[in-house]
């Protein structure tokens, strides 16, 4: 009982020690080590076996090449037009961004075909144009 209101009193006051026999910091702050710690900062993938971005994208395209070949099959050719616009326009708008942009045009790396592919697998048979687009 006494052991908690000690406790109780040394919390409140300000120049108190804690539990450990060492006095808070000034504000109750802890102290910053002396050496700083420097962090190197670089793009993903940051483990790589010598895989570029393009080779990546291609392994996951031929992935998805069954499902998408059998949502034809499942949905007829309304799953196709499908497929084919939302990879037209996010090939497109990609081209388009990077230009206005002023950036280095990388289509050609996949990015922007699975992004279609992947978005097209997730859209009804039945979406009209503008809805894909």
């Amino acid at each position: 009982m006494e052991e908690e209101s000690k406790e109780k009193n040394e919390k409140k006051q300000p120049g108190a020690r804690n539990g450990k026999g060492k006095a808070p910091a000034a504000g109750g702050k802890k102290k910053k080590p002396d050496t700083e710690m420097k962090f190197l900062v670089s793009s993903s993938p940051h483990l790589h076996q010598g895989e570029s971005v393009r080779d990546i994208m291609l392994l996951v395209v031929l992935a998805l090449i069954p499902a998408a070949i059998f949502s034809v099959y499942a949905f007829g050719f309304s799953a196709l037009r499908v497929i084919i616009i939302a990879i037209c326009s996010s090939l497109l708008f990609e081209l388009v961004s990077q230009r206005v942009m002023k950036r280095p045009v990388t289509v050609m790396d996949g990015s922007a075909f699975l992004t279609g592919l992947l978005l097209a697998m997730n859209l009804p048979s039945t979406s009209p144009w503008w809805l894909i687009v």
